[in-house]
């Protein structure tokens, strides 16, 4: 919600670059204390630090690209699948440290991952400072309101994306502890889903470009459906890492196909608006998600959790696949 109205009264690129510094102080402060609230503030920071470079980065993006109609759409993927690179970064780093000193080496490790951050960030950072995407308030009151309500079918399944996927990304290496997956196999779990999450936007670079967006969300859900319903099947090293690499080629290429849904049905003022308001769907859903799956965790077990996930995923390919662009 914050990003939401910060964008609206913003230029896109110092939106972002506010971003990327705030989500790389929080991450490196994260280990200082170990207090609740000190936790919750640097969780809250770096959500709203992400949440800015992830939208923003997403208008700055379209916007550099849209005289360019053969890269456009692979832009944009490339620039949604960037955080797999963080996956594969974070899984080399915070699994050895604790194997190797325990819970003792949280704070070291998040000390890291902030100076990983901070480096990461120091190209996107510079070369948004050429960017001139603009967004003040004035010129997107001027072009009108993004009508969130012609996109119902698209909402829904965004907004039931981030709730179902959650179960699977955020809970299946709890469930992988609990079957007795050893943490180096899991590690690779995780490393595996980065690795697709980075070579995701070249498999779907033809349906990013060609594809009506809403098909391209369904088929979307549908593969990560798919691969959160293996290890439902079997708990198989190689159907584990055939599920991790399905839903690393997959996922983040909702947010992607969304950003284009904006591009080609809104004029330029709303698109980082428009990005923004789809995005606290996804922001609400992916919190609420995550509570419904903890929940369902503690009263039934993890494998329910993974089932109730995957049967969302499922419905909000369904309703993906109903929709139907509207060319501005």
């Amino acid at each position: 919600l914050g990003r939401f109205a910060v964008l609206r009264n913003a230029p896109a690129g110092a939106v972002f670059r506010l971003g990327v510094v705030a989500t790389a102080v929080s991450v490196f402060l994260t280990g200082v204390w170990n207090a609740w609230w000190w936790l919750v503030a640097m969780r809250v920071a770096s959500g709203w630090g992400a949440a800015f470079a992830f939208a923003a980065g997403g208008a700055i993006v379209a916007g550099r690209y849209k005289g360019y109609s053969t890269r456009s759409s692979l832009a944009s993927g490339i620039y949604f699948a960037g955080g797999g690179l963080g996956m594969v970064v974070s899984a080399s780093i915070v699994p050895t440290l604790i194997a190797a000193n325990g819970s003792s080496s949280w704070p070291a490790a998040w000390a890291v991952l902030g100076v990983v951050c901070a480096l990461m960030g120091v190209f996107p950072y510079t070369a948004s400072l050429g960017t001139n995407v603009t967004l003040p308030g004035s010129q997107a009151r001027a072009e009108g309101r993004v009508q969130v309500g012609k996109y119902v079918l698209a909402t829904m399944a965004y907004l039931l994306f981030a709730f179902a996927h959650t179960a699977y990304v955020f809970f299946v290496f709890a469930w992988a502890k609990t079957i007795g997956v050893p943490w180096h196999q899991a590690t690779w779990m995780w490393v595996v889903l980065g690795l697709g999450v980075m070579a995701s936007p070249f498999l779907w670079q033809r349906a990013l470009k060609n594809w009506d967006p809403n098909k391209v969300l369904g088929a979307v859900c549908l593969q990560t459906c798919i691969g959160a319903a293996l290890p439902l099947m079997s708990t198989a090293g190689f159907v584990l890492l055939l599920s991790a690499v399905l839903i690393g080629l997959a996922f983040f290429m909702a947010p992607a196909a969304i950003a284009i849904l904006v591009r080609v049905s809104e004029p330029e003022p709303r698109w980082a608006v428009g990005i923004a308001a789809f995005s606290v769907f996804f922001s609400v859903g992916q919190a609420a998600g995550s509570w419904a799956a903890g929940v369902i965790a503690d009263r039934a077990s993890l494998t329910h959790t993974l089932a109730v996930g995957a049967v969302g995923l499922f419905v909000a390919a369904a309703l993906a696949g109903l929709g139907r662009a509207r060319q501005q």
